[in-house]
């Protein structure tokens, strides 16, 4: 097939899509002829078919199966490239820059000497192409971008009346202490087209982004007015979750295929389907947990998702009461109180689809935590905004996993999943099957980049944990808690699974101390454990609050 200023490279076609490799004319750079690449790919159906432009984000480049992925939705769509200039060097279908263009990070420099100008144009002649592509319905076209993507959506839809809808993922601009020049902010920050947005646009954020900070995008979406919706996902960091899939989805369906139909934002009254999440202060440390909107805190801020029955999910704007003066609790996450606050997966850089989708669902049942399905290697994330007293000695973690499981911790002393704010702890391979636990202390682990000696531990906001499986078929691994935790000098990462306390004395000393049940309780359970030993172990976890139990084991 033959189109103007554009070269095809090579075609094929899978489960009946057609996948194209392409490089149109976009513009001229001084004497160069920028020749974009991208690629196409066309359902297989007849048509004719709504459109979708992919602009991937920085650390990626073009993929055919973001393409392929899309067009299994039924979108014509087309994904340009300009990985060179986001320092990819590999990339199977790469745009050629001329020498001296610089990286899209540098934005220190002069507004007229920055690349993002020349991919911001060059997106918009692939809107020119998608529009003459025979089987695309012209009025139909819509754009999705991630990261840096996301950012250049706000510039596309702020300049070029052709999108019919945009969604952009955590690019909402440059956080202000960004080094950037006065003339590149004045250029190329969205908040310079927020009032000439085009077409319904949705913002997708992590409450925690590196990149698009929170109230960088509440600025932005408040002057863009009635034409914007936002979904927050609480606790991530330049990540989202299966329910923002869901959410591109139901928008996109609503707006290329429907009807374009955008419901009000979330109120402040409690309803079916509705999710309420609160944080105690606007610092960027704080974890933003799950309230009833019946019962809202008096100091903070909040925000409220709800969910329609079609998949799409719309939050509130941010809603700031007051500062609460309370310290942080001590304890940084535990099953049994908190369920999955501050716990979260994070996507990788891979753009598949809307990003790199997270496959496994994080899963709440009775013994803990644990995902579903199960995957031979995973890495999930726990945000504390607790600070621990100043003689605490480490972190414990319980989970039960099969031999030879080999566990890594790592620290972040941020917010942002950043190496230079991450301290690594020594890899323990589990010596058992069953539950057991892991043990660190903080003078173990070491800065990433060799540049600090000492772990601030005051300064502790995220736990990463990666689990790697043995063998290709997995068992089930469960999360238990984890906590802070006062450790002996004697302690190791890894613990002797034979040195158990007597379980009856174990649940005694916790009734005791106040933290578990009332004493024919607590004795009733510990007899039924020690009899059901087999499956239900019990480690030396006396440091520990109890998971919660089985339901047989609370029956008085």
């Amino acid at each position: 097939m033959k189109l103007e200023n554009a070269q095809i490279e090579w075609e094929t076609k899978r489960d009946g899509i057609t996948l194209i490799a392409l490089r149109y004319f976009s513009h001229d750079i001084g004497d160069f002829p920028l020749q974009m690449a991208g690629i196409l790919a066309v359902p297989s159906s007849k048509g004719p078919h709504p459109a979708l432009l992919h602009l991937h984000g920085g650390a990626q480049c073009a993929q055919e199966e973001v393409a392929f992925a899309w067009a299994e939705r039924g979108y014509v769509t087309l994904c340009p490239d300009w990985s060179v200039l986001a320092g990819v060097n590999d990339a199977p279908h790469a745009t050629v820059w001329p020498d001296g263009m610089p990286f899209i990070y540098q934005t220190a420099c002069d507004a007229s000497e920055a690349s993002i100008g020349h991919i911001v144009r060059s997106v918009r002649q692939g809107l020119s192409l998608l529009a003459s592509w025979p089987s695309v319905q012209s009025d139909r076209i819509g754009m999705v971008g991630i990261s840096w993507g996301g950012l250049m959506t706000w510039l596309v839809n702020g300049t070029d009346t052709r999108l019919r809808t945009a969604i952009a993922a955590y690019g909402c601009g440059l956080a202000p202490e960004r080094d950037a020049s006065a003339s590149w902010r004045a250029a190329f920050q969205p908040l310079t087209v927020a009032h000439t947005q085009h077409a319904p646009i949705l913002h997708l954020n992590g409450t925690h982004d590196f990149f698009g900070h929170l109230d960088t995008a509440e600025d932005l979406l408040r002057r863009v007015g009635t034409k914007a919706r936002r979904l927050y996902v609480p606790n991530e960091d330049h990540g989202l979750n299966e329910t923002a899939r869901a959410c591109a989805y139901a928008w996109l369906a609503r707006h290329l295929r429907g009807d374009g139909s955008i419901p009000p934002e979330p109120d402040d009254a409690p309803a079916p389907h509705k999710q309420f999440y609160y944080a105690p202060n606007p610092d960027r440390s704080a974890v933003w947990r799950t309230v009833s909107g019946a019962t809202s805190p008096a100091t903070g801020r909040w925000f409220a998702t709800e969910t329609h029955t079609d998949g799409l999910a719309i939050s509130s704007p941010i809603h700031d009461i007051a500062h609460d003066p309370t310290p942080a609790r001590v304890d940084l996450w535990s099953a049994d109180v908190d369920g999955l606050d501050g716990l979260f997966l994070r996507w990788e850089l891979d753009n598949l689809r809307v990003h790199a989708p997270a496959t496994a669902q994080l899963i709440r049942g009775e013994k803990g935590i644990h995902l579903d399905p199960p995957r031979n290697r995973f890495t999930f994330f726990i945000r504390t905004d607790a600070i621990p007293p100043a003689d605490t000695a480490g972190l414990k973690i319980a989970l039960d996993a099969p031999c030879d499981t080999t566990v890594q911790l790592a620290l972040f002393t941020a917010p942002e999943i950043a190496d230079a704010h991450r301290w690594d702890a020594p890899s323990v391979t589990c010596r058992q099957t069953g539950r057991q636990e892991l043990t660190a202390q903080f003078g173990d682990f070491a800065h990433t980049e060799g540049t600090h000696t000492h772990l601030p531990s005051e300064h502790l906001r995220v736990v990463r944990l990666e689990v790697q499986y043995p063998g290709a078929l997995p068992a089930k691994v469960l999360l238990y808690e984890a906590r802070f935790a006062l450790i002996s000098a004697g302690d190791a990462l890894d613990r002797d699974a034979s040195a158990k306390p007597d379980p009856l004395e174990l649940f005694e000393s916790l009734h005791q101390s106040g933290e578990v049940f009332d004493a024919k309780t607590a004795r009733k359970w510990a007899r039924q454990v020690r009899k059901d030993r087999a499956n239900w172990d019990v480690d030396s976890c006396s440091l520990l609050r109890p998971i919660i139990p089985p339901a047989k084991y609370l029956t008085v």
